[in-house]
């Protein structure tokens, strides 16, 4: 079906699907939710989300080249100083396990113009005009110097913990519509990164020293990101490892494809041995290849890219999540609670932090409505932060998911029990909650 954004409503309303969490108490980064916000744009100020924008963001700016198509084809809708010849195609590896870059404009099986969303996306620009995006704002030409700051504020969840981003490729927390990274050499960077189709770009602000990186691809690859932090050292006189790198991951994983793990193995050590400076190994692209592996029943070859991930990244929570969901898949419980424990220990040195870190992970399980891995999870996070309300009420939230409404039951209870011991600001949601279990007892 075509979908636009008032389909995406009417859907929402209809099927009425129940929140991950509760609104503050987590974050996730959602399309969808910009989607919302777009059509809220519209209702508010009776304009067409594309008008509004170059209205009140584009026109201010002087952003002459940059549109958003108010319907397809995108052609019609380009500005007449750009001409087609001005217009990049976009092009990705149909997969991490392919061998050839494809041009998504020829290829059938990409959506390219059987949705079309705003808000989250379709905006056309380039980096001349993000450069002047960075300039109304550095002069509150578009916002208040006081709504630009609670916009760059890392935002505080309703458990006291600041919204923190655990796969940003720099640490990162969360703002409104910002991600924020404090780092001692550079200072504060503000930044965004986008992907669609066979096209990347990330967009990098300090506006303490009126710094701005703005990079654009039309090839979808990691090291996109790394090329544009690259050049923030390069502007700070730091050091930098060369960016202008091939995936070695993507070649590893057309190898498996097209001569088995054993031989692509070999392949990728080597060219590590004696061609490191020409490639880049991405903990990403690594997951990324095992996710694939495993979709496609390749479980033995999954569990082996997880070994050799776990040799060149022994300290990273996100390979031994992804060995620990593996695990799962094939019932070898225990082992996928001992890989949990371990993610846990090197995520953080924080208990909130940790605990969060395993939320995260069950809740991406109840999205693909596996609510058995997810009720594993969860009654782990229990084990190992008794003390927690938030991961009781979690806990209790898959067991009700999964169809075990007593038990959900007697966990919200024990969670209430330990926010009224602990004068816990949730208590008044964990109650909430509680009710909203028993109401569904026959």
């Amino acid at each position: 079906k075509n979908l636009n954004n008032d389909s995406i409503v009417s859907l929402l309303i209809k099927y009425k699907p129940e929140l991950i969490f509760s609104p503050g108490s987590d974050w996730g980064y959602s399309n969808l939710g910009y989607a919302i916000l777009a059509v809220v744009v519209e209702r508010i100020s009776k304009m067409k989300f594309c008008d509004y924008l170059s209205k009140n963001i584009f026109i201010p700016s002087g952003m002459e080249r940059t549109f958003i198509p108010a319907s397809k084809p995108v052609k019609n809708w380009w500005p007449k100083t750009i001409s087609e010849q001005n217009i990049l195609v976009p092009h990705m590896f149909d997969n991490i396990s392919s061998c050839e870059v494809v041009n998504i404009d020829s290829v059938k099986s990409y959506p390219k113009y059987d949705h079309y969303f705003v808000g989250s996306g379709n905006v056309y620009s380039t980096v001349y005009d993000l450069e002047k995006f960075d300039e109304a704002l550095r002069h509150n030409k578009l916002l208040n110097h006081k709504s630009q700051e609670l916009a760059y504020t890392p935002y505080v969840l309703t458990s006291g913990d600041t919204a923190k981003d655990m796969q940003a490729p720099i640490p990162s927390y969360l703002g409104l519509g910002w991600f924020i990274s404090i780092n001692k050499s550079y200072g504060r960077i503000l930044w965004h990164k986008g992907r669609s189709f066979g096209s990347r770009s990330i967009y990098l602000r300090n506006p303490d020293k009126k710094q701005t990186v703005t990079f654009t691809d039309n090839y979808d690859y990691a090291a996109c990101d790394l090329k544009a932090i690259a050049c923030l050292k390069i502007i700070n006189h730091q050091k930098y490892r060369n960016p202008l790198l091939m995936s070695l991951v993507q070649k590893l994983g057309c190898g498996i494809y097209s001569k088995g793990f054993s031989t692509a193995l070999t392949d990728f050590k080597k060219l590590k041995e004696t061609a490191r400076q020409n490639y880049y190994i991405s903990e990403e692209e690594m997951i990324g290849l095992v996710n694939k592996l495993e979709e496609d029943k390749q479980m033995k070859n999954a569990f082996s890219v997880l070994d050799l991930s776990c040799e060149l990244f022994p300290l990273s929570s996100a390979i031994l999540s992804s060995y620990g969901n593996l695990l799962i898949q094939t019932n070898n419980l225990s082992d996928a609670i001992e890989k949990y424990k371990k993610a846990v220990i090197l995520f953080s040195t924080n208990d909130r932090e940790r605990e969060t870190f395993l939320n995260t992970v069950a809740y991406q399980f109840l999205i693909a409505n596996r609510c058995d891995d997810a009720e594993l999870v969860l009654k782990l996070n229990t084990e190992l932060y008794p003390k927690s309300s938030n991961a009781l009420d979690s806990y209790a939230s898959a067991l009700d998911k999964n169809k075990k409404l007593e038990l959900a039951i007697v966990s919200q209870e024990k969670a209430v029990e330990m926010a009224k011991a602990q004068g816990d600001p949730l208590l008044s949601e964990l109650l909430d909650n509680l009710g909203k279990l028993k109401a569904k007892k026959p």
